[in-house]
């Protein structure tokens, strides 16, 4: 009788044990969520600036900037520490600073339950002051930004970051905007660890002013993917990298005149230049996949400083158009691959360049009536301020038989025109 009270005493005693340890790990576990309640300036750093009040902040606090209750706010004194998730929601217009200029802070994003650092549609989060802010998401946690994430300083170059751990753990969605304003320095996604990290999608921009390209690791290798349909923006006086390089869309939206060399693959969509003079040197493989347009004041120079070939191979048709400048190098050759056309949307006036009367896949649609005849002779100019070689088709329709013949002789030689 005794032993089994001992056998008894000893179980239940464990049992004791045994909930309070589960109760113990369930506490430590727990979120707690934290919402920013000051409508103006306010320290990261008071506990009264959240509510519930955050008196004692844990590696899993979940702080949430809500538009509806504080639409625009400052906050200050920025802490380096671990927290669960950063969310920005419903509208918010967030900027984080720091006063000084060497007092860098670092704010891990560790993860939880759900997409951890998250920027909604609408919503703006701004990374500004002279000393360097760096967000970093940690292994095993996301990020996902619908809206707008913005980094600039305040009168000095500074050093913001944005990084993430894992592979393809941080996505501008669709509608979002990354961009990058004054006086970044170095690479916004940094330039070591695991590559591919972050994600563009279909629709979303990344605009650069300043700083170092978002690649960042030596090519092929990347921190970021382009994915079909995302746009590079190009808007400050900075060479892009572009050997080695795959893009989906490029604008360049500059007063000023980017340039960019090498040797190596360049894989570009769209390519448009809105403003400023676009300078493009490659000597490597050159896919251009979608259409090419120069507005009006701007200019788009192919300007190899020895052999190149660009080649036109997208799936569907392709056009060269706008009223800006074209100037066609003396080194450049062009490859016709797309079996679906490219259309020479522009007047001749405004194109430096020559094309050979080999084009049978090329339509011109616009430009004074001599433009858009048929032309049999080699070479037929387009204007007389430099030379395009030879524009090489790899591959053509056979020759039609019967009545179409005719049309075809003439379709087959038509010169495009600017």
């Amino acid at each position: 009788m005794k032993h089994g009270n001992t056998f008894l005493m000893r179980l239940g005693l464990a049992a004791c044990f045994l909930f309070v340890l589960i109760a113990a790990t369930s506490t430590g576990f727990a979120q707690t969520t934290y919402t920013w309640n000051n409508t103006g300036t306010g320290n990261w750093a008071t506990a009264a600036n959240w509510t519930p009040t955050r008196t004692t902040p844990a590696t899993n606090d979940i702080l949430v900037f809500d538009g509806s209750t504080t639409p625009s706010t400052i906050d200050t004194g920025v802490v380096t520490q671990t927290i669960g998730q950063l969310i920005v929601k419903n509208n918010a217009r967030v900027v984080l600073f720091i006063a000084g200029s060497a007092n860098t802070r670092t704010l891990t994003i560790g993860g939880g339950s759900g997409t951890d650092f998250q920027i909604d549609a609408g919503s703006t989060l701004i990374d500004s002051g002279n000393s360097a802010i760096t967000i970093a998401i940690a292994t095993g946690a996301t990020g996902g930004v619908s809206g707008t994430f913005t980094v600039k300083s305040a009168t000095q170059p500074t050093g913001h970051r944005l990084t993430a751990a894992d592979v393809s753990s941080l996505t501008f969605q669709s509608g979002s905007l990354c961009q990058i304003s004054d006086s970044l320095t170095g690479n916004l996604f940094g330039n070591t660890g695991t590559a591919n990290t972050v994600i563009f999608s279909s629709g979303s921009i990344y605009a650069q002013k300043t700083g170092s390209n978002p690649f960042a690791l030596g090519q092929p290798s990347s921190k970021v993917t382009f994915q079909a349909g995302s746009l590079f923006r190009l808007e400050g006086s900075i060479s892009p990298s572009f050997s080695g390089r795959t893009y989906a869309n490029f604008q360049c939206n500059t007063n000023g005149s980017p340039s960019a060399s090498g040797g190596n693959a360049l894989s570009i969509d769209d390519l448009t230049v809105s403003q400023g003079t676009l300078n493009i040197g490659m000597t490597g493989t050159f896919n251009l996949k979608g259409s090419v347009s120069v507005a009006s004041g701007a200019t788009l120079n192919f300007n190899a400083a020895s052999a190149a070939t660009i080649t036109l191979n997208g799936t569907s048709a392709q056009t060269v158009s706008g009223a800006g400048t074209l100037t066609i190098g003396a080194n450049e050759s062009f490859n016709m691959t797309n079996t679906a056309g490219v259309n020479f949307n522009r007047s001749r006036s405004r194109t430096a360049a020559r094309f050979p009367s080999r084009a049978a896949s090329c339509r011109s649609t616009r430009g004074d009536r001599s433009a858009r005849r048929v032309h049999t002779r080699t070479d037929q100019p387009l204007s007389s301020s430099s030379i395009i070689p030879r524009v090489r088709l790899l591959s053509a329709p056979p020759l039609p038989r019967g009545p179409q013949a005719a049309d075809h002789r003439q379709l087959k030689s038509r010169t495009v025109a600017g």
